[in-house]
């Protein structure tokens, strides 16, 4: 997730020059998945992909999807927002939404919430999650997971975020791009402070995890699985190169490993194909998807 955030301008502004092309279709088609079924010729009724049970997010020996018929079933639908992002008309827009995640703390390391008291203040019925990094900078390079001052930084993020928000969002960032074993300890112990902490005022916690082995990343994830409310899979087919049926993949292979109902999807791409990545997950009776960028829904103004 955070190599979209601040530090990689550039690549956001290819990005969305693309999909402001796609912005009237992909509005439309996400619109009507978040009503009725837009996408008819869309066969959800195919057997399900082999899955392979992980390891850790990865895998091993095949086992059998879990159905892929949930009519009735209702997915709540997320959104992530960048504070330059957040106007009057953006803000219309996010109330269509049933939960939006707002940058609390980026890669700079620096906490505002002020977006993130905007957005609460301004929407009724939709649920109002802080966004925080970790340990990825701006300029690409890890702070240390242990070191006292970035850990202090992170807890004071969430702590000024707690009374403004119905829960944190805590990032794909916050792990190490290495195996270490310090590193993996510290994390850790900080998500459990976090998740102790945010539970405490009631609040729910999400960790961002890569459809990768995790443990390549100085994560146990097992570990942090006990302690957080909801693990989202970043299922990105734009930077994995793969397509939408993959999606159900990810999908499949972690609720059947942390149950169905502790994982969430995330979705970047093409606003036509998430219309129909979020279709068919919806059909697959995913209780939770989350869209990367705002942009990618179509509804930013230009």
């Amino acid at each position: 997730m955070t190599y979209h955030q601040p530090g990689g301008e550039g690549r956001l502004a290819a990005a969305a020059l693309a999909l402001m092309s796609a912005a009237i279709l992909g509005k439309l088609a996400l619109s009507q998945v978040l009503g009725t079924d837009p996408f008819p010729d869309v066969d959800v009724n195919a057997q399900p992909v082999e899955i392979r049970e992980p390891t850790q997010t990865g895998e091993s020996t095949p086992t059998p999807g879990p159905p892929e018929d949930h009519q009735d079933h209702r997915t709540e639908v997320g959104v992530f927002v960048w504070p330059r992002s957040i106007n009057h008309h953006s803000i219309q827009g996010l109330k269509r939404y049933d939960k939006v995640a707002v940058l609390v703390r980026g890669t700079s390391g620096i906490t505002n919430t002020e977006p993130l008291k905007l957005v609460r203040n301004s929407v009724d019925n939709t649920q109002v999650y802080a966004w925080i990094t970790g340990f990825e900078r701006a300029d690409g390079g890890w702070d240390r997971p242990w070191d006292p001052r970035v850990r202090r930084e992170i807890l004071n993020a969430v702590k000024a975020a707690l009374p403004y928000c119905d829960g944190i969002i805590l990032d794909d960032s916050f792990r190490y791009p290495r195996r270490d074993p310090k590193a993996e300890r510290a994390i850790t112990t900080l998500i459990q402070e976090i998740a102790q902490l945010a539970h405490e005022h009631g609040k729910k916690v999400y960790y961002c995890i890569l459809p990768e082995d995790m443990s390549k990343y100085s994560v146990n994830i097992h570990t942090i699985a006990q302690h957080v409310d909801t693990i989202i899979v970043e299922a990105y087919t734009q930077e994995y190169h793969q397509s939408p049926d993959w999606v159900l993949h990810i999908y499949h292979l972690n609720a059947n490993h942390f149950g169905p109902n502790k994982i969430a999807i995330a979705l970047h791409d093409h606003p036509r194909k998430i219309a129909q990545e979020l279709h068919a997950l919806k059909r697959a009776g995913c209780p939770e998807v989350w869209i990367f960028r705002y942009g990618e829904v179509g509804v930013l103004p230009p």
